[in-house]
């Protein structure tokens, strides 16, 4: 008689009661999914797979849940957990697959058990002055840094979660004293590890411990490394230390010979480094490595120095157009620009596609196969809602203290009310539903924003610029407000100059 068995490896996860009901306006929620905490795969079942494969947690034969099923609706469903090789027959174990359900709680309808990826800002401590730096310079004096044996805890908490991703930032993670245990500790986890790291203290230490984990789990660790760009003299005038690109091009040498991939260059999109994107594109092809991403500063804090380095009106016009145009062009280097700030929808040469439209087209491809249909518990949009940002709703971040915020801006809004625990004394459920979190996940409609309401680029502007909420706030003293980038461009943009005078007297230093 046959036995079959979930594989014990499986983190079953029913959200029905979360996703049942929720708000316009959050991220469509998968009702049920299961984590594969061998493979680091999550595939999304429908009701009755799921169902049938909660039944096999236990070793079962085939005759107990054979009675459950008419024979071809069975068959059906095993044909769907053997493709995703959820399950084994006659192989017995005593570990089971583990079962979670989100609890049912009104406050949390459209919120996932937990996030899917949670950045920690391990250290302030860096090797480089950089002019654009939003961590090291506001912290001179170091409090309390997390060691490892404070984290290893919640370690332990968000592996036994699913946790997808643990991102690893600074400051400069490589001087975090605990950064070697965590890296050697992910060893034993689930989730993958992606590191930003300058790159400048890329050493054989290091070379062994990244090869270390990329032989014994393959895509365990994703490296990001910064690189500011394509010449000794515009990289090291913005990282502030001479010497600091010649010393990182060494570094992505070294892992290339030593097979150790990287994930992405990462680059502030600044004037200068626009007349050198060539380069910066050749040097990641010659090591390899498929994607650079480029983020231009924001100067939410009126910074004197960041205001340096931020792109006026006709440059952010320009990286647009200029990536747009590469993206047609065949490069082996997948490069993106993210002005998150700015109303980049109003340049594209398409128009994004609206949530509605997005919700169609899911629809229709889960139409095409019976069995996938009821994968998404779909959240209809409603016109006048906007879509949530991922803080608080899939993702959040932890400062080198332990302390906890929906995303690193909430971090920087000095609000009592944006605070969420500590991981030193807090579980991963504990923050993930506290009310500082609640604060972000507030579903908005878009005649509670200020001045976005009445704008006549609303339905083409860029989805950060109305969801992004906090930033507002920090900019402008305005929960509700616009993006200050609107502000500063109003005229350009051809909005309404009753919005400047809404907002002008709190710009400051924000040259026009």
């Amino acid at each position: 008689m046959n036995l079959y068995q979930a594989k014990p490896s499986l983190l079953l996860i029913d959200q029905s009661e979360r996703a049942a009901g929720a708000p316009a306006g959050l991220p469509l929620l998968p009702a049920y999914y299961v984590r594969d905490q061998a493979s680091r795969s999550t595939t999304v079942l429908n009701a009755e797979t799921f169902k049938l494969l909660e039944m096999l947690i236990e070793p079962t034969p085939y005759s107990v849940f054979s009675s459950h099923y008419a024979e071809e609706e069975l068959k059906e469903l095993m044909r769907i957990l053997h493709e995703h090789e959820l399950i084994q027959v006659d192989a017995p174990t005593k570990n089971y697959a583990r079962l979670l359900r989100a609890p049912e709680d009104p406050r949390l309808k459209g919120i996932p058990l937990v996030p899917r990826t949670i950045m920690i800002n391990c250290t302030p401590k860096c090797n480089l002055l950089c002019k654009h730096c939003i961590v090291s310079d506001k912290h001179h004096q170091q409090r309390e840094v997390l060691r490892f044996e404070e984290l290893s805890i919640f370690l332990n908490d968000i592996d036994e979660h699913g946790l997808d991703n643990l991102v690893l930032s600074g400051g400069e993670p490589l001087l975090w004293q605990s950064i070697a245990k965590v890296l050697e500790d992910s060893l034993n986890r689930s989730y993958t590890v992606i590191l930003y790291t300058n790159g400048m203290l890329i050493n054989d230490k290091w070379l062994g411990i990244f090869k270390k984990i990329e032989s014994l789990k393959p895509g365990g660790l994703q490296l990001h490394v910064s690189l500011d760009g394509g010449t000794p003299g515009t990289h090291d005038e913005i990282r502030g230390v001479k010497g600091s690109f010649q010393r990182i091009v060494t570094s992505l040498e070294r892992l290339q010979q030593a097979g150790i991939p990287v994930a992405s260059v990462e680059s502030m999109a600044t004037r200068e480094l626009y007349e050198e994107l060539d380069s910066l594109i050749s040097i990641c092809e010659r090591y390899s490595i498929k994607s650079l991403y480029l983020h231009p500063v924001f100067n939410f804090d009126q910074d004197s120095r960041i205001q340096e380095l931020e792109l006026d009106y006709d440059f952010r016009i320009r990286f647009l157009k200029r990536i747009q145009d590469m993206s047609q062009s065949g490069y082996s280097v997948d490069v993106r620009y993210s002005d998150p700030y700015f109303p980049a929808g109003l340049f594209k040469k398409e128009s994004a596609r609206s949530r509605k439209e997005a919700e169609l087209f899911l629809e229709s491809i889960l139409s095409g196969d019976k069995n996938k249909i009821n994968q998404f518990s779909i959240n209809r949009q409603q016109p006048e809602t906007l879509m949530n940002c991922d803080g608080g709703t899939s993702q959040m971040f932890v400062d080198y203290t332990g302390a906890v915020y929906p995303c690193m801006i909430y971090a920087n809004s000095g609000k009592d009310d944006d605070y969420c625990g500590n991981v030193k004394d807090h579980t991963l459920l504990e923050i993930w539903n506290s009310q500082g979190m609640n604060r972000a996940r507030k579903v908005i409609t878009r005649e509670e924003l200020s001045v976005c309401s009445g704008c006549e680029h609303f339905d083409h502007c860029g989805p950060t610029v109305k969801k992004c909420r906090i930033g507002s706030e920090i900019a402008l003293n305005d929960f509700y407000g616009p993006s200050y980038l609107c502000v500063k461009y109003a005229d350009k943009l051809g909005i309404s100059t009753q919005m400047v005078a809404a907002y002008e007297g709190l710009l400051g230093s924000f040259s026009r």
